[in-house]
Order: structure tokens, then sequence, then C-alpha cells
């Protein structure tokens, strides 16, 4: 399984819009089709590179 970055993430959303108002859509999370579900409600930057902690790296999504 492939790791999802955040130009993927930008490009599904931006076909999304196309037809829907995001502002409208709930963001949630789940480990699994079966898992529960869990309500995302901020999204933060995580993680800077070692070498000069200026290039970000990753985005985390929270939950409450």
């Amino acid at each position: 399984m492939n790791k999802l970055n955040a130009k993927q993430l930008f490009d599904y959303l931006t076909e999304l819009r196309k037809d829907n108002d995001l502002s409208n859509i709930q963001v949630n999370y789940r480990y699994s089709n079966d898992s529960d579900v869990y309500e995302v409600s901020i999204v933060e930057e995580d993680l800077f590179d070692e070498t000069t902690n200026n290039k970000l790296e990753s985005i985390i999504l929270k939950t409450k």
C-alpha cells in the first residue's frame, strides 16, 4: 500500500470540489472499513527535515 502524500490529497479534494461544496463534507478517519469512525477536528504541521528543520515533511490529522 502506498502512502498518501499532500499532493494526492489536494488533487482528490480538487476533484471533489467540482461537484461538491467542500465546506459541507466532514473529514473522518478509520483504521479499516470495519472499524469505528473518528471525526477529524484539526490538521497541523508535523515533522520537519533533520538537516535544517525548515522543510515540512508531514502533516497530521487530529481528533478531539
